[in-house]
């Protein structure tokens, strides 16, 4: 009976030894974690504002107000925004574009319905883009509010 008790105990601790020595990090593990910890914060994202249309339509009247309408061509041609720059979403160059704005001026954006622009938003906000306006169901949104278009 005696040695099987020290079997027994004699598992226990080697089991318990294992799980201690599988769970603790080594030197160097320790090392790159404080590394990781005493990094300074990263500065947060500006947050996007989803506007309706009326509300848009104030923010756009602003002077520094970047109005961007990142709609096809084709879709501009319909009509857009007054002011508005075209960057088109679906061009491969999208992000060197946008790059191109000032990320201390705020920007607004559009598109048909709400999908492109709110993907572009991410994209502006990647960018480092300090203000971040989106209109909510795009110019759909826009005309059914009765808002001023103009055609190119």
């Amino acid at each position: 009976m005696k040695t099987s008790t020290n079997i027994v105990a004699s598992l226990a601790f080697l089991f318990i030894s294992a799980i201690g020595t599988a769970c603790s990090s080594s030197s160097t593990e320790k090392e790159a974690a404080s590394e990781v910890v005493a990094k300074p914060a990263v500065q947060t994202s500006a947050k996007i504002v989803q506007l309706n249309a009326p509300d848009f339509a104030e923010k756009v009247k602003e002077a520094e107000v970047q109005l961007v309408d990142v709609r096809t061509a084709g879709e501009v041609a319909t009509g857009k925004i007054p002011n508005a720059i075209n960057i088109d979403y679906n061009t491969t160059n999208f992000e060197e574009m946008a790059a191109k704005l000032d990320p201390n001026k705020p920007v607004a954006v559009y598109c048909k319905v709400g999908g492109r622009s709110a993907r572009a938003a991410k994209v502006f906000q990647e960018l480092g883009f300090k203000q971040i306006f989106e209109l909510e169901g795009g110019i759909i949104s826009w005309n059914a509010s009765g808002l001023a278009t103009e055609k190119q």
